[in-house]
Parts: structure tokens; sequence; C-alpha cells
């Protein structure tokens, strides 16, 4: 007799495009820094209105990067953690004996 059963499993690839995502992660990081790091030297060499008006706009966006960074992490923890359940037949042996013999043996069904 056949029944169906379920299987789970974590895909082949999950874990490779976990990584991808992490590296993404990092290197989001990495320009965040390399941001804050220009946002400091203009913060110490450049004056005035045109300063300010772009700082106004620019001071957030490490920020920025760093919180994409974070959802980039949350991301591939998700993909990690995805698994796949298919449904197969299995065949397994009849416990009811004479069923499906033939010889009248068996229960009603």
């Amino acid at each position: 007799m056949k029944i169906r059963v379920s299987r789970s499993f974590v895909p082949p690839e999950a874990h490779r495009i976990a990584a991808s995502f992490d590296n993404a992660a990092r290197e989001a990081d990495r320009l965040a820094g390399q941001l804050s790091n220009v946002s400091n030297t203009l913060e110490t060499t450049w004056e005035g209105n045109s300063k300010n008006n772009f700082m106004a706009d620019f001071r957030s966006e490490p920020g920025n990067l760093h919180s994409y960074a974070a959802y980039l992490r949350k991301c591939a923890q998700q993909i990690r953690e995805i698994r796949v359940t298919v449904w197969e037949w299995k065949e397994v042996p009849d416990k009811i004996s004479g069923r499906g013999s033939g010889d009248g043996g068996g229960g009603s069904w």
C-alpha cells in the first residue's frame, strides 16, 4: 500500500543566497563608516550655508545605511530558516491481513 508522507528540508541554495545577503550587509556597514568619515571631515573643513544645507540632508545617511545592513542581515537569517515541505508517496507493508489478496479473508471495506 502507498501512503503520502511529508519531507521537509532547507533548500541547498539557501545558504549560498544567505551568504550573499551577509556580504551585502557588511558592504553597507563599510560604506556607512566611510560616509561617517566624510561627514566628520566636512564638519571640520567646510563652513557656511552650503555646508549647513548639505549636512542637513546628508547627516542621516550613514544611519540609513546601517539600517539597511540590519535589514539585509535579517533577510539572510530568514533565508537560512526557509524550509520546503514536499509530499511524496511511500510504499508501506499492508498490515491488514488478506486485504488485496483476493481470497476474501480480509475485513469488509
